[in-house]
């Protein structure tokens, strides 16, 4: 990969969403190559919702959205698309009738069969590149994740001496 004209920028961490988005798009194209060797039917963008699913055997769009860190309205739609590819199913809470609940069908838990497989493999890569670049990758990602969270991008401007964020409107 060449390196992008602001690589060489002394500001160059200014863009780091770039680089995250083009590694996650690298990252996803690579496992929808090695998913389209397979039979699995779950959608790339949805394989860790169905792993999560067959941990909980079976969750609420409440409990999916929190486990996941996904907004509500996320949840349900891919919920629905993973119903109609006839993945999961829905049924009634037998403690609460009014909350659905959601669990792996035959064929979800097929999928998560190879998905388990294919998954620790594409693990063992992601460590394998993590010690050629000598980090840990994923306790970095989460660490960034985890410092926003806690501490938003603004706010953190907004603390620099001769920040300007707020004056221009």
């Amino acid at each position: 990969m060449k390196k992008p004209f602001f690589y060489e920028l002394d500001y160059s961490a200014a863009f780091f969403a770039n680089m995250t988005s083009r590694l996650s798009k690298m990252i996803n194209d690579e496992f929808s190559e090695v998913l389209k060797d397979s039979s699995i039917v779950t959608p790339i963008t949805d394989v860790s919702l169905v792993m999560f699913l067959a941990q909980s055997k079976g969750a609420s769009i409440a409990e999916i959205a929190k486990a996941l860190s996904y907004s509500h309205q996320r949840t349900a739609s891919r919920v629905s698309a993973l119903e109609k590819l006839s993945l999961i199913y829905r049924h009634t809470d037998l403690n609460d009738g009014r909350c659905q609940r959601f669990t792996l069908t035959k064929l979800g838990v097929d999928d998560v069969a190879e998905l388990t497989r294919i998954t620790k493999d594409v693990a063992s890569v992601i460590n394998e590149i993590s010690k050629e670049q000598s980090v840990q990758i994923m306790e970095v990602l989460f660490g960034f994740c985890q410092a926003i969270e806690n501490e938003p991008i603004s706010a953190r401007i907004k603390k620099l001496p001769n920040s300007r964020q707020g004056e221009i409107k």
